[in-house]
């Protein structure tokens, strides 16, 4: 037999064992794949399950959360209290819009809607006072 047919020693100094970080990233990268792998077929058998097309469910609907004032502005809105809710607001916040001495003497005491205009009635302690108002107004 001549020598080179002779299995060879491999010296194993020459070939470096793989460490951690090495072998963490062969399990890392072994793991994506599997992870993919089952997100793809996850998605064929929704997409079958469907009918097919793409959905993503990420379109906002009825059923999204929302903040509190974007709930009550939506019901609002759907139920078409948007004038009762604006009367409402200058009823409850008479003295910050009209000032804390004018609210003293004068309250608003009803809001009519009229064919061709809205009536605020307001009502004051006095001649003088109304006629304060009327010069404001």
């Amino acid at each position: 037999m001549s020598d080179e047919t002779l299995p060879q020693a491999v010296d194993k100094s020459a070939v470096p064992e793989p460490s951690g970080v090495d072998l963490a990233r062969v399990a890392l990268r072994a793991a994506k794949e599997q992870a993919r792998a089952r997100g793809a077929a996850a998605q064929q058998k929704k997409q079958a399950r469907r009918g097919g097309g793409l959905r993503s469910g990420a379109r906002a609907d009825g059923r999204d959360p929302m903040a509190l004032g974007a709930a009550i502005n939506r019901l609002i809105t759907e139920r078409g209290w948007e004038t009762p809710a604006a009367v409402g607001g200058v009823m409850g916040r008479w003295p910050q819009i009209v000032g804390e001495d004018l609210a003293k003497h004068c309250v608003p005491v009803r809001y009519e809607e009229e064919p061709d205009a809205r009536v605020l009635t307001v009502q004051c302690d006095s001649t003088a006072w109304a006629t304060q108002l009327r010069l404001l107004a």
